[in-house]
């Protein structure tokens, strides 16, 4: 008994570490990260597009004062920063979304390994479990079978001894009747 204790407490102090890491906490806390990520990746881009617009604004009413005197030459100049505004934006919005998706991808990796260790860990409580089961579910079969043959022997044995009883009981009689066939005979002689 004091090893199947030791067995017990042992696999509960191995398993304890896969279990540490499968809070609800921890879920909630990957998912708080997850969030709190996308807040700030929409805030930059929310900031950097009012930045990006405030400045095109600003750069086209000083552009707008700037063509009036000079016409031509400042078309061509607005029509290059939008073009250059546009990419920067568009280069912004390309290496943010990959920053997401590369976080993205350690988070679905990270979560996968404690799928497998989920998994691991509960294969090992249902070994340990069917193992527990077979330890205490043999001696309680072997002792329900041996009273079970208990059981069987003695009635056999109360067969038994009805039919002695019934043989003594003929015998008895037998015994009875012989002892008043020979009392008349004693008393002749």
């Amino acid at each position: 008994m004091n090893i199947c204790t030791f067995f017990v407490v042992g696999f509960w102090l191995m398993s304890a570490s896969a279990f540490g890491d499968l809070s609800v906490a921890d879920w909630e806390k990957l998912n708080g990260m997850l969030k709190e990520s996308e807040t700030r990746t929409r805030d930059y881009i929310q900031e950097s597009g009012e930045r990006m617009r405030d400045y095109i604004k600003g750069s086209g009413e000083r552009m707008q004062d700037y063509i009036k005197g000079s016409g031509e030459r400042m078309q061509k100049t607005v029509a290059g920063l939008e073009t250059r505004m546009q990419k920067t934006v568009a280069g912004l919005e390309t290496r943010v979304k990959e920053h997401v998706s590369h976080e993205n991808a350690k988070v679905i990796i990270k979560i996968d390994e404690m799928n497998k260790r989920i998994d691991i860990a509960l294969l090992f409580l249902l070994a340990l479990l069917a193992f527990i089961g077979v330890l205490i579910g043999l001696p309680i079969f072997r002792e329900r079978k041996a009273e079970q043959e208990r059981e069987k022997k003695m009635a056999a044995q109360q067969r038994q001894i009805a039919a002695l009883q019934e043989q003594l009981e003929a015998v008895l009689k037998e015994l009875a009747t012989l002892k008043q066939k020979e009392i008349p005979s004693d008393r002749r002689t």
